[in-house]
């Protein structure tokens, strides 16, 4: 049944009343009288039927025109491929994701089929599973695959502990059957066929006009004299832009499956007018009589509809819309230092990469690596994310510690260390790295980044290529790369700020002026500024030679000598020996404490010391940061007058 349309309440009507209105108030006293007849007012109709058709056209559900095939050309297969458009369904948005002990139960239970029931319960960060069998003889191969299952879904910093197999119980007689649990994953609703409603093509509204009017399809009449050609060709190219404008219109919606499409299609448009294909923004075919003469054609080479600013521009929305569906900002992902800007062709591929990659991100975003598999790809979720935001070759240098793994104890389960090699600096902020990792890890984990220098990286790799090893192997005679050792090879002192600072101006220098560091020039740097800013402490003994090798080392140097015993002295104004006898030798040690961590305090000193310096456990602590040189002497050389100082 055909709804009469409402002659006073519908676009035409509208449309016609407001441009009659504009009309009146532009013509002011010089309005006469309405004439249906009058040329402007048959354009002003024409051009009103042309936007009601428009609007008619423009007037679907989304879904009818991202369903078109291939930009709706007569006899294309309808194509319905949502995912390729990034409109991706709430099952793929918000597929769940196995992180609970009830979670795991409920796995298990749909994968294996053996299981009549099976409980999971975590401690420490360590799985326990029961599970009861309709086959008690079946235990050891439903054992392999709960291992398999399991590591093929261990979340960061948890491991599977201990299995523990039951008979199933015989149901007494008349007792129920427990409700079967509720399924992990939702059916998807069968899609709906839907007839391809929609059309691109667009046919001139100057065909529309009356035939005295010359421009429609029958064209001129033949009596027409020159004068009379040139006006009706200079009303049909007035009347082109607006046929530019409609069809640019239909345009959009015919390939608005093309805009969404990732990886995006070329920002290439057609030139106005043109016969050649392009991968986007073509518009539709349509003619009109003497375009040929119309169209200025050296003007209109290099010259696109749309163009391919506007359509980047209309791209970079389109992504933006994505980006607050799936929760991510991918134009901050992918606006790297000095790299392309958010509507660069660059800089969307890589946005529309990222955005395919979100909702399988989004299913295992706490998902560790397989300790059951070795190959490169085997990482976890978020470093595949790091991979593609800052590319493989950072991705390669990042190494993920779990400390679970090596042994921990319980207390320490959620602990895990990040690894970095030091080269990375030269190449991406750590800053900006360490942020993105630790905005998408579990609060819970307490993270720690430690950055390793070239030299010590080589033997890293080593412990932790056989620690995954071990892993992977099971191999009980390989635990030396477990534990403690692998702990305290990372625990040693590795030059912390200082060196993240040297490879931090390599990256400012390579970024600025691109001049990147050459190979091991990090290590280079490092050790001449830990040469010339390190200070050197001498201990030793009373009367050792502390001040006169400090003396000596100061002259073949160039380095300043702080001796702490003169300069108590001269803050005091007396001997040491009078301090002693004076305050005693506990005020001493203050006094010569306060003087230790003032030098200390100090770059690229020789810091001659107090035979008892080395008692104080503060002085100590100060003396890691520096060189520290024992000097030794045959006690029989040794001065006595003043042993009492120690």
């Amino acid at each position: 049944m055909i709804t009469r349309r409402d002659k006073e309440n519908n676009t035409f009507a509208a449309l016609h009343r407001q441009a009659l209105e504009q009309i009146q108030a532009l013509s002011g006293n010089r309005w006469t009288d309405f004439n249906a007849h009058d040329p402007g007012i048959t354009i002003m109709e024409a051009a009103h039927y042309a936007l009601l058709e428009l609007q008619y056209r423009l007037d679907f559900p989304l879904e009818t025109y991202l369903s078109k095939g291939t930009a709706g050309r007569r006899g294309a297969k309808a194509r319905n491929d949502h995912n390729a458009l990034g409109l991706f369904g709430i099952r793929a948005i918000a597929a769940p994701s196995v992180v609970t002990p009830s979670d795991y139960a409920q796995f298990f239970r749909k994968h294996i089929p053996e299981l009549t029931d099976c409980r999971v319960s975590l401690d420490g960060g360590r799985y326990r599973i029961q599970a009861t069998l309709t086959d008690y003889a079946l235990r050891k191969g439903v054992g392999i695959k709960i291992v398999e299952l399991y590591h093929d879904h261990r979340n960061i910093c948890e491991t599977l502990g201990e299995i523990v197999f039951e008979r199933q119980i015989s149901r007494p007689p008349g007792e129920a059957e427990p409700p079967p649990a509720a399924p992990l994953f939702e059916p998807a609703e069968p899609e709906r066929d839907r007839r391809n409603v929609f059309s691109g093509e667009y046919y001139s509204f100057q065909n529309h006009f009356p035939d005295c009017y010359g421009i429609n399809e029958k064209g001129m009449p033949p009596q027409c004299t020159p004068e009379r050609r040139a006006k009706i060709r200079q009303l049909k190219a007035y009347l082109l832009i607006y046929d530019f404008l409609l069809a640019g219109a239909l345009s959009q919606a015919e390939h608005i499956d093309r805009l969404l499409h990732l990886p995006l299609q070329s920002t290439k448009g057609r030139r106005a007018g043109s016969g050649a294909q392009s991968s986007l923004g073509d518009y539709p075919g349509f003619s009109v009589g003497d375009m040929e003469l119309l169209i200025d054609r050296q003007r209109q080479d290099g010259f696109h509809f749309p163009s391919p600013a506007f359509i980047a521009q209309q791209q970079a929305g389109v992504l933006d819309m994505l980006d607050m569906l799936y929760g991510e900002d991918t134009a901050k992902m992918c606006a790297g230092e000095g790299g392309a800007e958010t509507g660069h062709a660059a800089s969307l591929q890589e946005r529309a990469a990222l955005i395919r990659f979100l909702p399988q991100f989004s299913a295992s975003r706490f998902r560790s690596f397989n300790i059951l598999k070795d190959n490169p790809d085997n990482m976890p979720s978020v470093m595949h994310l790091v991979s593609l935001v800052f590319g493989k070759e950072v991705a390669k240098d990042v190494y993920w510690i779990e400390h679970i793994l090596l042994g921990s104890q319980p207390e320490n389960h959620n602990r895990l260390t990040i690894v970095l090699h030091v080269r990375l600096l030269c190449h991406v902020e750590l800053e900006k790295l360490e942020s993105f990792i630790r905005e998408r890890l579990p609060a819970h984990l307490d993270v720690r980044f430690i950055c390793l220098r070239h030299e010590k990286m080589l033997y890293f790799k080593d412990f932790h290529r056989s620690w995954r090893k071990f892993l992977f192997s099971g191999d009980e005679d390989n635990g030396f790369f477990q534990g403690d050792n692998l702990l305290s090879f990372l625990e040693e002192d590795e030059g912390g700020e200082g060196l993240m600072l040297v490879a931090q101006a390599l990256y400012s220098r390579a970024h600025f002026i691109s001049k990147p560091p050459a190979y091991g020039e990090i290590d280079v740097i490092f050790d001449f500024v830990k040469r010339n800013l390190k200070n050197i402490v001498l201990i030793g003994m009373p009367s050792s030679g502390k001040s006169v090798t400090g003396a000596a080392l100061s002259k073949l140097t160039g380095k300043e000598l702080i001796d702490t015993d003169k300069e108590i002295e001269k803050n005091v104004g007396l001997r040491i020996p009078e301090i002693f006898a004076a305050y005693g030798e506990a005020k001493f040690r203050e006094l010569e404490a306060a003087e230790v961590k003032k030098a200390c305090g100090n770059l690229g000193k020789i810091i001659a010391t107090g035979g008892g310096a080395v008692l104080r456990e503060d002085n100590r602590a100060m003396f890691k940061d520096c060189f520290t040189v024992y000097l030794t002497r045959d006690v029989n050389l040794l001065e006595t007058k003043s042993k009492n100082r120690l």
